[in-house]
């Protein structure tokens, strides 16, 4: 692996080599990914986002789950509506244009089918890892034509071994998607760079659109490309690329085959919607929530701007109207954890430290290392310079475009920077070349050590999170991050088991993080109570790090039709508890036995081995 020279790799045997050894990456991230799409339970998002596209297959409508693009829905459901799964639901879910109902569609969808449920999102779990495998081999042969043929296979081990990526790489979310569609636009969009001509703006165009179609934050690629695309007006044709016409190289040329770019990423827009709606005028909308309506709203008041709301638009209605509903989401302030602390309207900061907390250190390492030496690649080679730019900048846009509008306290996810993420897998590869033997060894055990942490995370790499953060938590006595950075509600189905195996020494009361109800994974009485239910045979709690430690119980699994509560005292005294057993990452178990006599509430009798004699409520800190 140290020895060939860049030389060798041309040799058929150095061809066949390489070939090895990527198809032994993407064949180790499917073999990591697998548990995980197996063995967690459907996470809160998912919940809303696969019955959401099976109601657009069934009504032709996408407006349930509007704050996302219907790509991402359409492509997961596809296979589960083709089997003949359907969700029946109020036709007014539909029709809706002012409230959001994917979350008891979900729910609709649990209720209808509570045996086949978590079958069937197993099965659509293949689709994102599929997606996953496609995005490491568009990682690798961009950085190969970049950087070479290893530094495209230190590429791809960045991103087939990277937990964030192994995480939402097998969930049935619009985050992978968008990260490979970002992924794959900025590829395109370089090779429209390097040689300008309508085929490559047409292909720019088309994955420009699909993945604005995924997320709507992926629209600030229009203002990027066209500066990208200015800076490249300026300069010759000749010291571009060897194989730039010449014809299309100039100002003019560039600047429609621009515009061109992005009128086709419209029209693939308007066909993801179904063109239903397109060509709307602004004084036909009346719903909006957000800032945004407000402001465009105003434009009435003036004669000088009043004829702009009877222009009409070339997007769809519904196309708007989820750009509002995700900008007055995010305009609602809301409480961010951060290394054991929680602040009401969060932290400026908040996915910087996200970023170091959960990407594997070693994956940090030599994305520095690669930023450090790409200055040196541009003056060797000028397609390098431009690949730099449609990876850096769109990365560091979308960052902050996430962190401005999410970052202080709205909403704040982790996986939002999942595809600036899977930009900077593409330099990674810069970390090789060139380099003395004795610094390529020191990259083969950074990548060695990330391996090993990715298997050492199997099977829930959604919650995994790196050395600093073990270091934070254990400094600050609290996880460092919750949230989808660590609780998504990943672990009922082996809580589940849990329940099942200890059901001889009694009864679990249940407090777990998530949506809908436990009955799709056999959390239901006898052995699985609502945690405000204290009887004689209960001994054991099962409570979420999320419960524990979010700064209010919402979103809570549903045990025998009660939602399941618990006292703020005694999730303070659990805190500091050490707990009986754990399941997973994300669930303290603890014998009620254990549990101090402080935390009997009034009323509250001693326990017996195997649970409670008898309470009246509220029991030790147990509230209805």
């Amino acid at each position: 692996m140290l020895g060939p020279s860049r030389a060798s790799w041309d040799s058929p045997v150095g061809r066949h080599m390489a070939m090895l050894v990527r198809m032994t990456v993407l064949a180790s991230t499917i073999g990591m990914m697998l548990p995980g799409a197996w063995g967690n339970s459907v996470t809160v998002v998912e919940l809303a986002q696969l019955p959401a596209g099976l109601a657009a297959w069934q009504s032709r409508a996408v407006g349930i789950y509007r704050v996302c693009g219907p790509l991402s829905k359409l492509f997961y459901a596809l296979p589960a509506y083709l089997a003949g799964v359907r969700v029946s639901y109020p036709a007014s879910f539909d029709t809706d244009v002012t409230s959001r109902h994917e979350w008891e569609l979900g729910q609709l969808l649990q209720l209808q089918r509570p045996k086949q449920y978590h079958e069937i999102y197993r099965w659509s779990r293949l689709l994102p890892i599929l997606l996953t495998v496609l995005g490491g081999c568009l990682v690798c042969e961009w950085s190969t034509r970049l950087f070479g043929t290893w530094p495209g296979i230190v590429s791809l081990c960045v991103w087939c071994w990277q937990s964030p990526v192994l995480g939402h790489g097998s969930l049935v979310t619009s985050d992978m998607p968008s990260a490979v569609l970002m992924l794959f636009s900025a590829r395109t969009f370089w090779s429209f760079l390097i040689r300008p001509a309508p085929a490559t703006a047409f292909l720019a165009g088309v994955v420009l659109g699909l993945a604005q179609a995924t997320k709507f934050t992926l629209l600030v690629l229009d203002p990027c490309w066209m500066v990208i695309l200015f800076l490249r007006a300026l300069r010759p044709p000749d010291v571009v690329g060897d194989d730039c016409p010449g014809r299309f190289g100039g100002l003019l040329p560039l600047v429609v085959l621009g515009f061109g770019i992005l009128g086709l990423s419209i029209v693939v827009i308007d066909a993801s919607y179904g063109f239903r709606d397109v060509g709307f005028t602004l004084a036909q909308w009346r719903t909006g929530q957000s800032s945004l309506a407000d402001s465009l709203n105003g434009l009435a008041h003036y004669s000088a701007t009043s004829w702009l709301l009877r222009v009409p638009l070339p997007i769809p209605l519904e196309f708007l109207r989820g750009i509002d509903f995700q900008l007055a989401d995010t305009e609602r302030l809301q409480s961010a954890y951060l290394l054991g602390r929680t602040q009401f309207g969060g932290w400026w900061y908040w996915y910087a430290a996200a970023f170091l907390l959960k990407v594997p250190l070693p994956a940090l390492a030599l994305m520095v290392l690669a930023i450090v030496r790409l200055p040196t690649a541009w003056r060797s080679r000028e397609p390098v310079f431009w690949a730099s730019l449609c990876v850096l900048m769109p990365a560091a846009e979308v960052a902050l475009t996430i962190s401005a509008t999410t970052g202080t306290g709205t909403n704040a996810a982790f996986r939002y920077l999942l595809p600036s993420l899977g930009l900077l897998c593409v330099v990674a590869g810069c970390s090789w070349n060139p380099m003395s033997e004795f610094r390529r060894v020191g990259i083969v055990g950074l990548l060695a050590w990330l391996v090993l942490d990715a298997i050492a995370a199997v099977p829930d790499h959604v919650g995994a999170q790196n050395e600093a953060a073990w270091v934070g938590s254990r400094f600050a006595g609290r996880p460092a991050l919750i949230g989808d950075s660590l609780d998504w509600g990943q672990d009922l189905a082996r809580l589940s088991e849990w329940v099942s195996s200890h059901a001889r020494g009694g009864s679990t009361l249940v407090c777990v993080h998530g949506l809908g109800v436990g009955e799709p994974y056999g959390l239901k009485p006898p052995r699985a109570l609502p945690s405000q239910e204290l009887v004689p045979h209960a001994a054991y709690l099962a409570v979420s790090e999320e419960i524990l430690h979010g700064d209010r119980i919402s979103n809570v699994v549903r045990i025998a039709g009660a939602n399941p509560t618990l006292a703020p005292e005694l999730a303070k005294r659990l805190q500091s508890l050490r707990p009986f057993d754990r399941v997973g990452r994300t669930i303290r178990i603890y014998r009620l036995r254990d549990l101090p006599p402080a935390s009997f509430g009034p009323g509250a009798t001693q326990f017996v081995s195997t649970g409670i004699r008898s309470a009246t409520p509220p029991a030790f800190g147990l509230s209805r």
